[in-house]
């Protein structure tokens, strides 16, 4: 008897959730002020979607939002997760944090680990531009804090910009193919977080 019940009340309980969770996290989106496009290099780019990257399922580490180069209704030009990693053009990753538990040794953790999981365990092969991005752009932040803005931009022909609160950090050259994994942690097949993934492409 007790195990009918259950199996009735649990679907209930899922469904309460589903029904809370996606307005309050579409809520702290629009508290954000995510705007629809931004503008790097002369080059403007286009919101594409928006995700929350979030730990134990219970921590919001930070919100991502993806922007294109493209159409400005993204609804008109849904590209695929390969299509956008394989074109050399430019493509921007803005993270709203969203935690103070984020520490700067944990961002430079996270983004190692998520760049292994883009290259199937070959990330040594962009050992070099691993290095600058870390000691020439993210170590030169002492500390992640509580409602700062990252931007990663690539653009084609300059490389890797690391963007902080809109001041430039650095600029690392690299090519498509540095673009491809470093991208891969959000939209490869083996990404930091698929429904994260599935946000920002704005499924």
């Amino acid at each position: 008897m007790r195990n009918r019940s259950w199996k009735l009340i649990f679907p209930a309980g899922v469904l309460i959730f589903f029904m809370f969770a996606a307005p309050v996290e579409a809520k702290k989106f629009q508290e954000l002020e995510i705007p629809d496009n931004i503008t790097v290099e002369q080059t403007e780019l286009f919101l594409q979607g928006v995700g929350m990257r979030v730990k134990y399922n219970i921590i919001d580490v930070y919100a991502g939002a993806l922007y294109l180069q493209g159409a400005s209704n993204p609804y008109e030009s849904r590209r695929t997760a390969k299509d956008i990693l394989n074109s050399d053009e430019a493509i921007a990753i803005r993270m709203y944090i969203e935690t103070g538990m984020l520490t700067q040794k944990k961002l430079v953790t996270a983004l190692e680990g998520g760049l292994k999981k883009s290259t199937q365990g070959n990330a040594e092969q962009f050992e070099d531009e691993t290095e600058k991005l870390i000691s020439q752009g993210l170590e030169q932040k002492e500390e992640v804090e509580k409602s700062d803005v990252v931007d990663f931009v690539y653009i084609p022909e300059k490389g890797l910009q690391l963007i902080i609160n809109s001041e430039h950090v650095t600029t690392v050259k690299c090519g498509v193919d540095f673009k491809k994994a470093f991208f891969g942690i959000w939209l490869s097949e083996n990404p930091i977080q698929k429904n994260l993934k599935e946000a920002m492409l704005g499924n």
